[in-house]
């Protein structure tokens, strides 16, 4: 019988417009319109700011239905700064929270969201009290992110961090993994091989509605700025002082350069006091969805950046938007996924992170070339149509959670 009432619990769903919750989102109503029964185990958002949002502030818990979604959410304890503790802290409250709010009509299934091994947990927990299958979807790894990260005490939490995810993985009848650099760690932990299915994130934003010079004149910014743009969360991992300082350096060497960093995050106001007096780098709050696909429109190039000490925890949501924004890419990494899939796709460059100068020579590289930049442009567009489309991405998840992999064969 084919399942059709899932509970998906989640640390980040709608109404944030970045990170995981776009495709926790998408993933729930695309399921809705096949005949799914969908309730979602949330928390009250918050993500990328550090304070949840206003309207959701005055409420311990919070009932909704939309896109004939059921969502329940409960209150997560959030913090102005980026620790360990802090992480661990929002964990617990999440717990705490929304642990009640999984009871009801049973499921047939649960799908828990990683990152948050409190919402594994809670998922986890869900599936033994129905007795149902536990499917998980892993984003993000947690402990080698809080390790790799470099964040206060992340060495100590990580370690425990990835131990507890081990075994949350072992007890998951079949997981989905965003990123092949993950299939280590949960062999590692000793997950089967053939319980796991790679299937990749889509691109979750339209095409630019507006002129580059019209977004542009919105923002303040020149029609002939050469402008280098960094979208997304601003925080520890990001390591975005690197931007900075090569803002800094491009002054005297490269004038016509103009850096945005475009978001939010718990490290913007250190990033800002940092820039504070350089005339070529702006800063650009969240936008709309519409609004960031107009945004990476404008820009000429593309940054992701990293620390040096982050390699295979992650891949950046803010990847599959910038590959069909149908511009070159420049990613400050270390070897991983992120490096790998822009060399394979010939999207773009890649130079050693946490080295402002090894980035503004390539900028100014790139920016000499403008052939060599509408091609790398033209190959990251033509693979996000083709391999990261979400009609594609979202049959793949639905017999991903039906007990089928993305072949459509039976897990």
């Amino acid at each position: 019988m084919a399942v059709r009432r899932i509970l998906i619990v989640a640390v980040n769903y709608w109404p944030e417009p970045t990170g995981t919750a776009p495709y926790t989102t998408g993933l729930a109503e695309h399921l809705v319109t096949r005949d799914w029964e969908v309730k979602v185990v949330t928390t009250m958002p918050y993500y990328p700011t550090s304070s949840v949002f206003a309207e959701y502030r005055s409420a311990a818990w919070r009932k909704e239905l939309v896109n004939g979604v059921r969502i329940l959410r409960g209150r997560p304890y959030v913090l102005n700064r980026q620790t360990a503790f802090a992480r661990a802290l929002l964990e617990a409250s999440f717990l705490l929270s929304s642990g009640p709010l999984i009871a009801g009509a049973a499921p047939d299934l649960v799908l828990g969201i990683s990152p948050g091994i409190s919402s594994a947990l809670l998922a986890l927990a869900a599936a033994r009290i129905y007795r149902v299958p536990l499917a998980l979807w892993i984003q993000d790894l947690l402990g080698a992110g809080a390790i790799q990260s470099g964040v206060p005490g992340g060495q100590t939490i990580g370690s425990a961090a990835t131990l507890v995810e081990g075994w949350i993985a072992r007890q998951a009848d079949r997981i989905a993994i965003i990123s092949q650099s993950f299939r280590p760690y949960l062999a590692a932990a000793g997950v089967s091989a053939d319980r796991i299915s790679r299937i990749r994130n889509w691109t979750h934003i339209g095409r630019a509605t507006r002129s580059r010079e019209a977004v542009r004149a919105d923002f303040g910014l020149g029609s002939s700025d050469w402008i280098c743009l960094h979208a997304g969360n601003m925080g520890y991992k990001q390591g975005l002082e690197n931007i900075v300082d090569c803002a800094r350096l491009a002054q005297s060497v490269a004038p016509d350069l103009t850096f945005v960093l475009l978001g939010d995050g718990n490290q913007r106001a250190m990033l800002e006091e940092r820039g504070r007096h350089l005339p070529n780098l702006r800063f650009l709050p969240t936008q709309s969805n519409e609004q960031f696909a107009n945004a990476l429109a404008m820009a000429d190039v593309l940054l992701v950046n990293q620390r040096a000490s982050v390699t295979s925890m992650s891949l950046p949501s803010k990847l599959t938007s910038y590959l069909a924004a149908d511009r070159p890419i420049v990613a400050a990494v270390s070897s991983g996924e992120v490096a790998s899939l822009l060399t394979e796709v010939g999207a773009g460059a890649v130079v050693p992170p946490e080295s402002p100068a090894a980035l503004l020579e390539q900028l100014v590289s790139l920016r000499r070339q403008p052939t060599l930049a509408a091609e790398m442009a033209a190959r990251g567009a033509e693979y996000a149509r083709t391999v990261l489309s979400p009609g594609q991405t979202l049959t793949a998840l639905e017999r991903f959670v039906g007990g089928q992999d993305d072949r459509g064969s039976p897990v």
